[in-house]
Formats: structure tokens, sequence, C-alpha cells
């Protein structure tokens, strides 16, 4: 963790890769969606939380936007289809043995949601446990802290961070290191290997900072 960190800036730092992991793994690439990855915003949102390195992803990012064409093939290959996706970013996928999706884990993912006020956009279009919306769920909850933080309201950040906690325990931290790997299999040498690297190293490294 940078020295001299304040909370806020532990939160804020938290919100900023999560809501980076959810754009990059919700949605088609973009010129202006790749454009948004700064690589020292990033660089220093890392070394608040204490990972040092960003796994290759601004470099990656950087040549995706030389070649966009290619960097959206690529995301309909992972995450699309029409072919079943090498790496299904479903939850439900890697916690069953039929990796079969709108399962008993899907259901306690919208439960988890709905227990905090939250409902996907894209509900219920999509499967409630797709990669970018835990993702998603997880930077909401770090601005919530960010603003109980600034409201001084110790009870919401308490709240914000044991729901946090809570879902990384049961949720993201339960398939991530998996799919990390498939998604490496995949698209190897890609933002998306990146991606998936980054975003489980960084879902360890919160579970520690949530817990301490």
């Amino acid at each position: 963790m940078a020295a001299g960190a304040s909370p806020v800036e532990i939160h804020s730092a938290r919100r900023y890769l999560y809501a980076l992991g959810q754009s990059l793994a919700g949605s088609e690439p973009t010129g202006a969606r790749l454009e948004a990855v700064d690589a020292g915003i990033l660089a220093e949102a890392l070394a608040i939380v204490g990972i040092a390195g960003d796994f290759g992803l601004a470099e990656r990012v950087a040549k995706a936007r030389q070649d966009l064409g290619a960097a959206r093939s690529l995301y309909t290959r992972l995450f699309v289809g029409p072919a079943t996706p090498q790496a299904m970013p479903w939850e439900s996928t890697y916690r069953s043995r039929s990796r079969a999706l709108f399962r008993q884990e899907t259901l306690e993912v919208r439960n988890a949601y709905r227990a905090q006020g939250f409902l996907p956009q894209a509900y219920p279009k999509v499967a409630d446990d797709h990669l970018a919306l835990e993702l998603g769920f997880l930077a909401a909850l770090a601005g919530r802290a960010v603003d109980a933080l600034q409201g001084k309201d110790p009870r919401g950040v308490a709240e914000a961070e044991n729901a946090s906690r809570a879902f990384l325990n049961d949720h993201l931290l339960k398939w991530i290191d998996a799919y990390a790997n498939d998604l490496a299999k995949a698209g190897t040498g890609s933002l998306y290997e990146s991606l998936g690297r980054l975003m489980a190293a960084f879902a360890a490294r919160d579970a520690a900072l949530l817990a301490a």
C-alpha cells in the first residue's frame, strides 16, 4: 500500500480498479473505452492498494487501440460467441460440474445484489453472475465506502466493507483464479489475459485489505 494513503484514497483506488475491470470485461472495446485506460492513474491506483505492476495491461491496451477491429473480434470470441467461449465469464459455470448457466450460484449472486439495493442494468437479459456485473457491484460498494467516509459515517463505511468482504469470499474469489487461467489460454498475449490476471490478483489483495 502506498505510504500515507488515506482511507478515502484506498477506497477510491478500489472503486477505480473494479470499475476498470467492469468496463473492459462488460462491453465490446471502443476507442473511447480504451483511451480511458490511463497508464498513470492505473499505476497510482495499484500502488495505493499494494500491487506492483499491472500485468502488462496498459501496454496491451495501447496495442489494442492500434487495431481496434482485432480487439473487437477477440472480445466477441472470448465473451460473446456465437461459439461457446473457451473461458466462460460466469461464476456458475466454474462452480458446478455441469458448467451450466443460471444455477443456484446465480440466484445467490442476485440475492447479494438485492440485499444491498442493487439490480444490474442488464437484468434480466444477462446472468447476474457475469464477471463484469460482479466487478461492477464491488465498484459500487467501494463508492459507497468513499461517500460514507466523506460524510463522516463510520457505520456506512463498515457496512460497505463488510458487504464487499462477504461477496469476495462467497463469490468472486471462488472462481476468478480458474477463470483468469482459462482466459490466459484463450487470449494469450491479449489485454484480456492481462485483465484476468490483474483482477484475480486484485481480488485477493482486496480481501486482505478488507480483513485488516
